[in-house]
Order: C-alpha cells, then sequence, then structure tokens
C-alpha cells in the first residue's frame, strides 16, 4: 500500500486542513523519472518528501499527523498510537487518505470525535475503491465524487473495537499492510535501537573507520552487543545506553537511520526522520538522500520523510514538488515549494534562505531586537 495523499481536518494546530500528497504535480522529464516511482499512467511518486521551515513552524507537528494516519492505515487503534499526541486538544477529526493497491485506488474517510472519558471513537467511516483503469491521469486521482462505498462503518458490528478502521479488513484480504518506522522520538535522544543481528562491515567504515565491528551476540539468558575498535580488545555492552560512553552522537544516530533506511528498502514503506541533519554532516545527509532517489538501491520504492532546518539540503532536489515549506502564522501550514517556485533552474537553497518566499527566514527585526538587548546588559569588566 502506498499513500498517495492524507488530508486531517480539525486539528487545533493547524489552519484548516492539514495535507500533504506524494504524488508529482509537474510534468516530468526523464532525468525526473529516475527519481519517483511510477505507479500508472502519468502518475508518479516521490520517493523522498522534505519539510523545512524556521523554529516552531510546525514541521514536526506534520510529521506526528502523517505518523498517526499511518499506524491507523496499519490497523492500530487509535487510542495507542504513539503519535497521538497531534490529536490531544482535537474534539472532532476528520481523516481523508488517498492511497494506491493492487491496480486499485483507494479513498478511507474516519469521522473521529471525543468521548466524555476522553477517548477518541471512530464516528463513521467510508472506503470508496475504483480501478487504475478509471484514472486517465493526476486530474482525476482523488475525486471520488460518485464512486459508491465499496465498505461503510457500521456500528453494529461487534467484531470491530470502536477505535479501529474498517481498513482492518481491507488489509487482510488484499495482504497489503503499510509499512513505516518512525525516528521523530528519537530527536533529542541519542539511543541505538537495538538489532537481531550484526550491523553492516559497510556501514561501519561508513560511519566510524576506527570501529572493526559492532556484533550482536545470543546467550541463553539475553542478547548483548560486541564492540570492536581495531588494535583493541572486544567491550561487552549490557544495555544500548552504553554504546555513547565509545562512540560519537552521529556514529550512534547513523546506525539508527541506515539500518532503518536499510529495513524500508527491503520492505518498502516509510522512514519519518524528525531533524535530519542533526548530529550529521552534509555528505552524510547527502548519502542517505541520494540512495532513496536511486531506484536500484531504493528497489522497493520507500519513501524518506523528514523535517530540516538546512536549506542547502534542498539543493538535492531537481524539483520543487518534493518539498514542502512549513509555516506557522495563525496556525500551521504546508505548501509545496513549487506552488511558489516556478523556475527550476534556480538555486533552492539561496532562493529559500533569502526569505523572498514569506516567513522562511528570522525576520531581520527580530534579530535586530536581539542585538540592542544584548547590547542593553550590564557589561562586566574583565
Amino acid at each position: 500500500m502506498q499513500l498517495l495523499k492524507v488530508r486531517v481536518n480539525g486539528l487545533p494546530l493547524f489552519k484548516g486542513a492539514a495535507e500533504i500528497d506524494f504524488i508529482s504535480s509537474e510534468r516530468m522529464t526523464e532525468i525526473s523519472k529516475e527519481r519517483y516511482q511510477h505507479l500508472f499512467a502519468n502518475v508518479y511518486v516521490s520517493r523522498v518528501i522534505s519539510l523545512i521551515g524556521i523554529n516552531a513552524s510546525g514541521k514536526t507537528a506534520v510529521v506526528n499527523m502523517l505518523s498517526f494516519v499511518m499506524a491507523m492505515m496499519a490497523n492500530q487503534p487509535v487510542n495507542i498510537i504513539r503519535s497521538s499526541g497531534i490529536m490531544s486538544e482535537a474534539e472532532q477529526v476528520q481523516i481523508e487518505v488517498w492511497f494506491y493497491s493492487s491496480n486499485e485506488i483507494g479513498k478511507l474517510t474516519t469521522e473521529l470525535k471525543r468521548n466524555p472519558d476522553g477517548r477518541l471513537v471512530i464516528k463513521a467511516e467510508t472506503l470508496q475503491l475504483k480501478p487504475t483503469s478509471a484514472v486517465s491521469g493526476r486530474n482525476r486521482l482523488f475525486d471520488f465524487e460518485g464512486v459508491k462505498p465499496d465498505r461503510i462503518r457500521n456500528e453494529t458490528e461487534e467484531y470491530l473495537l470502536d477505535d479501529v478502521s474498517i481498513i482492518v479488513a481491507y488489509n487482510k484480504t488484499r495482504n497489503d499492510l503499510i509499512h513505516w518506522i518512525d525516528l521523530s522520538s528519537l530527536t533529542n535522544q541519542n539511543i541505538l535501537t537495538p538489532e537481531t543481528e550484526d550491523y553492516p562491515h559497510e556501514l561501519i567504515a561508513f560511519l566510524d573507520p576506527s570501529v572493526e565491528y559492532l556484533r550482536v551476540r545470543k546467550t541463553e539468558q539475553k542478547e548483548q552487543l560486541v564492540l570492536k575498535f581495531y588494535g583493541k580488545e572486544e567491550v561487552m555492552l549490557n544495555t544500548p545506553l552504553q554504546l555513547n560512553e565509545y562512540l560519537s552522537s552521529g556514529t550512534i544516530k547513523g546506525m539508527d537511520v541506515f539500518m532503518s533506511a536499510l529495513h524500508t528498502f527491503q520492505n518498502g514503506g516509510y522512514l519519518l526522520i524528525d531533524e535530519l541533519e542533526n548530529h550529521f554532516n552534509h555528505e552524510i545527509v547527502s548519502t542517505l538522500i541520494r540512495m532513496f532517489m536511486d531506484a536500484s538501491v531504493n528497489w522497493n520504492h520507500g519513501t524518506l520523510i523528514f523535517t530540516t532546518h538546512y536549506a542547502e539540503l534542498l539543493d538535492e532536489f531537481k524539483r520543487g514538488d518534493s518539498i514542502y515549506i512549513t509555516r506557522n502564522q495563525g496556525g500551521i501550514t504546508a505548501e509545496k515549494l513549487s506552488a511558489s517556485l516556478k523556475r527550476e533552474d534556480l538555486k533552492k537553497s539561496q532562493i529559500y534562505a533569502s526569505g523572498v518566499l514569506g516567513n522562511t527566514a528570522p525576520k531581520y527585526e527580530t534579530y535586530l531586537a536581539l542585538r540592542k538587548r544584548i547590547l542593553e546588559m550590564p557589561h562586566q569588566p574583565r
């Protein structure tokens, strides 16, 4: 299953509907086709989605919204989803998800409402389906007017919990469950997510050439990490937290991120990362982005979704329809860069950093006010 578009209405943090789509909105060139996945007709989906904006512009909120929807589409009860905090102040929410699976396009519409006890329940839900043969191109892709529902939520269905989507039945019959890995909870932490197998030597060498290997040693009682530097004895680690005593934060995050990327290359689906550049140099970040864009590496069509503050990363993209600019002015909005920047020959990082797109750089008057405040501070003699 692949997401085509997500629209959520009723989230207090957002200004109107929160909407993200994954399809190309511009004419495809032969060069562009190499970085997008072709579904059918002239419909292509992005392998990498970037969210960029100044501090507190809502990038993380968008990622949490997408993670919530993915978890719901993967049969999780909405009240136990890790990213359900995005719904914490919402009383009534409508979620619309357009997706592609098994040569058909689906639209799931879910109405959530908060009970007096604080729980979210699904009050109404419909699933509509149409074959790809009925869609000639992008213009009609999201139009389901007149399409009879394939399934309508029936409150008398006792087998279905009141916070589990009817998509569970679709997933079972099509055997096509959405896969996703959400690393956004580790943005401000430096913890290695344990693996059940040894870490690839090539990955270790890429991140820290002084490390000979990092292995998982299994005993009857437990699993231990074994770290070895070249020319030194093995170090036995009882918990992943101990790695912080031996490895840099960049190496630890790199292991987490690239191992998650490897799983996404194998299984397809989505990898969500908040503030991708944290602890990484520019080349490591660029390498990951290029791997996802490379169809020979990303052979199962996984999608990387990341937030960043670094405008320089935008230059990895040849087009603007995979880049969303977030702003928070009376509520969060997310707009495709291609909607504001029509010329693809311009350097995207310079255009973004210049502020000509509006609210994409700290306001100059706020800088002047901060400078003035610093100058007014008492000067202590040295």
